[in-house]
């Protein structure tokens, strides 16, 4: 997979960095919060292993917040950033829940 960077250039000459998600990867204990979010020019549409997110998980523009974690939130979370009805780009972050004796 190309992950494509779009760059934002600021008065004071900064880097905003579009088309990345973070984190790449993390594992998280049972009951955690987990937090994700994508960095995109324009809200984008979040998918978990390929399907749209159930409504269950808290959206807020370019992030997603899932409250007291189970192991079955565990997967492939994809923001994928559009511009005008175009594909811009698609970022993972691989997310792992499970109970301490997991990351022990």
């Amino acid at each position: 997979m190309y992950i494509i960077y779009y760059y934002l250039y600021t008065a004071f000459d900064s880097v905003v960095e579009y088309g990345t998600i973070s984190p790449k990867s993390k594992g998280y204990y049972t009951q955690q919060n987990v937090y994700i979010t994508c960095h995109s020019r324009t809200p984008p549409s979040w998918y978990k292993n390929g399907k749209a997110l159930p409504k269950k998980v808290s959206l807020n523009q370019m992030s997603i917040q899932i409250k007291n974690s189970k192991i079955r939130d565990s997967g492939n979370y994809t923001c994928l950033g559009t511009y005008d009805g175009i594909k811009e780009f698609s970022a993972s972050s691989i997310i792992y829940v499970g109970s301490k004796s997991l990351f022990n």
